[in-house]
């Protein structure tokens, strides 16, 4: 009877010891990378960039070497995973992996250390990555997030478990602070930065009329406009606008910017604007030491 009990008992023990062996293990709904950007995916890209450049083709993880990157063929095959998954390379066939166009691109931007390029083609990848949509998501909400926020995001989206994840969750947030689609502070607190680099705003440059100041040079550039003006129609609105000369050190024979607006109404006639433009002639007449700064009608 003790014996019998103790039987049972060990078949007790052993089926809970087998159940444990045989644990369900979820399936991750994302491929996680592993080691670091720097240096390990580097070296990684930039060892794939080499062999195809060299013609090899498709490579498996067995064509790098672990112990020149620093960790295993395990490590290395999720990250070709995850490179693919990212758009860098992609998969003829399982396990076989061949670099994209871009990913070509990437990784010679690395390879010659052209970083600001690399980092705009991967900004342009990872826009579209799933983990980017999830802190996009989040940050939309919420005005920053912490680095716990953000993988606990990307945990529940790839359906990976924390703790034993995290360090993987974590490499997702330094490829978009890479990529300038995150900024972080030294508290781990982020944002979402400018994106996409915008074009710079071009200044829109002042006109000016470079004269001398001698007047028959002025008045010739004047002239035409008197001509012209009797064929056109001038538009319902005031034209106000003031005659501004910068003061030149006494000198003869010098030039000067001078910036010259005119007031015009469309009851003028031609001989008005005559009048005016013969006025601004005259006030130019002056003595080589004096200031002027005083707006004209």
């Amino acid at each position: 009877m003790n014996d019998g009990n103790l039987n049972m008992g060990h078949e007790d023990s052993s089926a809970e010891s087998a159940k444990k062996r045989t644990r369900n293990v979820t399936k991750l709904e994302y491929p996680l990378p592993n080691g670091k950007i720097d240096p390990n995916h580097k070296k990684i890209l930039i060892t794939h960039f080499m062999l195809t450049r060299n013609e090899k083709g498709m490579v498996t993880y067995k064509d790098f070497s672990p112990t020149s990157l620093g960790f295993s063929n395990t490590t290395i095959s999720s990250d070709l995973k995850f490179f693919e998954s990212i758009g860098l390379l992609k998969s003829p066939k399982n396990g076989h992996y061949e670099m994209t166009d871009v990913g070509y691109d990437f990784a010679d931007k690395l390879m010659y250390n052209r970083e600001d390029e690399a980092t705009r083609i991967l900004k342009n990848l990872l826009v579209d990555s799933w983990f980017y949509k999830k802190a996009e998501s989040h940050l939309a909400i919420n005005e920053s997030a912490s680095l716990n926020d953000l993988i606990h995001e990307f945990a529940h989206a790839a359906k990976a478990e924390i703790p034993k994840h995290q360090r993987n969750l974590k490499i997702l947030v330094d490829y978009l602070v890479f990529a300038n689609l995150l900024e972080g502070t030294e508290d781990d607190v982020f944002t979402l930065s400018n994106g996409f680099d915008m074009p710079e705003k071009m200044d829109t440059p002042e006109i000016s009329i470079e004269e001398s100041h001698d007047n028959t040079l002025l008045t010739s550039e004047i002239e035409p406009i008197c001509e012209e003006t009797p064929s056109k129609t001038i538009d319902e609105k005031i034209v106000d606008t003031n005659l501004k000369v910068n003061n030149p050190p006494s000198s003869d024979n010098i030039n000067v910017d001078i910036s010259i607006n005119l007031e015009i109404t469309p009851e003028m006639t031609p001989e008005d604007i005559k009048d005016k433009l013969d006025a601004i002639i005259s006030s130019l007449r002056i003595r080589n030491d004096s200031n002027i700064n005083t707006p004209l009608d």
